[in-house]
């Protein structure tokens, strides 16, 4: 009996997996369906663009209070630095004033009680004289002791002072601290908007467009998606490295560093980088083009159908210009870029300086199961069905391993 109960969970358990390996497959909907799934996207992301807009309008308000706050701990080292060099300046002047007394009543012989003051007061001249001098030395040790007590309590004053600035500094900096941790989250959360959603304006363009290219191949409102517009896809039979040389920078996966989280691709460049083309991995129908986004600069976005069947999305972002227009066929020999990415204006060829989410001269090579807006409409949906390329895309093991040509395996 035992025995049947674990076969029986096992077999929910298997179900449940087969279940879940197809629950991102192609609902069964209508084209016209989709179009309304794909307009109510729309939709939310305007809605998010009011969102991001404020959350923008909310850093800059803190990058402006973090802005006066480093000006105000730059004033408060100006005011240590003048304080420390307004003590330095006493000391200096206590130290010459004790150097001319000593040299008018011989100050250190006075104190010690050697018999040179009264040898001054008596070897006066006259009862007048006695006097003078008598007056003249009880005035100087008072004013050298009234002088030193002055500036020791200044001293004393701009040690206390330069104390409650330094306070006054270390509160500042916790106070920088604290709003560049909000203004920290705050660009977390705006770059989940942005980034996930793609740029907004950009995610709601390739919509449309796509749409309106699988209309052109007369895709009708009451035709199921599951074979609107498959049969217009040319067939791939395999799928081809972007570069004719190369080797890869950055892994699909999780990673960190100043580019941290989940990286949908695989990072491919080559040396020298400049005046590099980028081909299409695969015969399909470009289902669009963004341009010069500010995280991705340009990429293209390509349809796919292989010989079996299977539908996927192939993108390659980080392009300084794109050489293929919405709704070309291309095949594995098309040229649909040059690769961008690269920060030095000497190399104007990969130059991308709108292009923020780089560190150097790259292409960003994606690939999703699905065609991306037919078969899911929503930028996160894509996102979740991207995966590793070197799954279906023959690469050299690890990092900066070079490959010479296009097909050969490793």
């Amino acid at each position: 009996m035992k025995v049947r109960k674990v076969v029986l969970v096992s077999l929910v358990f298997c179900i449940m997996i087969i279940t879940t390996m197809h629950s991102n497959s192609i609902e069964a909907k209508t084209f016209g369906e989709l179009k309304k799934e794909l307009q109510d996207e729309i939709n939310r992301l305007n809605e998010n663009k009011e969102q991001q807009k404020l959350t923008e309008s909310e850093m800059k308000n803190i990058n402006n209070k973090v802005a006066t706050i480093q000006a105000n701990i730059k004033q408060t080292y100006r005011d240590i630095d003048n304080l420390t060099a307004e003590i330095e300046a006493l000391d200096k002047q206590i130290e010459e004033k004790e150097k001319q007394i000593k040299d008018i009543i011989n100050f250190t012989q006075l104190s010690s009680g050697n018999s040179t003051y009264l040898e001054y007061i008596f070897n006066a001249d006259d009862f007048t004289d006695f006097i003078y001098r008598s007056a003249v030395s009880e005035q100087l040790a008072n004013y050298n002791d009234t002088l030193i007590d002055e500036f020791n309590a200044n001293i004393e004053k701009n040690k206390k002072k330069q104390k409650e600035i330094e306070q006054k500094r270390t509160s500042l900096t916790k106070q920088q601290q604290n709003l560049e941790q909000e203004y920290k989250n705050l660009g977390n959360q705006l770059g989940e908007i942005v980034d996930v959603e793609m740029d907004i304006k950009d995610q709601i363009s390739y919509l449309k467009d796509m749409v309106k290219l699988y209309e052109d191949r007369e895709c009708k409102d009451d035709e199921d998606i599951k074979t609107c517009g498959r049969s217009v896809l040319p067939s791939n039979t395999a799928f081809y490295r972007p570069l004719v040389k190369g080797y890869a920078t950055s892994e699909f996966g999780y990673r960190t560093g100043q580019f941290s989280g989940f990286h949908s691709g695989l990072d491919i460049s080559v040396s020298p980088n400049t005046d590099v083309k980028v081909y299409a991995s695969g015969t399909g129908i470009v289902s669009g083009i963004i341009y010069k986004s500010k995280c991705g600069g340009t990429y293209v976005l390509v349809h796919h159908k292989m010989t079996n069947g299977n539908t996927y999305t192939t993108m390659y972002m980080h392009l300084a210009k794109a050489l293929v227009s919405k709704g070309d066929t291309v095949t594995k020999d098309t040229v649909i870029g040059i690769m961008g990415g690269g920060h030095n204006p000497n190399t104007p060829s990969n130059y991308t300086p709108w292009d923020t989410c780089t560190t150097g001269a790259h292409n960003h090579f994606t690939i999703a199961t699905g065609l991306y807006g037919i078969d899911y409409s929503s930028w996160a949906s894509f996102m979740s069905h991207t995966f590793n390329p070197r799954t279906i895309v023959n690469f050299p093991s690890g990092r900066y391993n070079w490959w010479t040509d296009r097909l050969s395996k490793y």
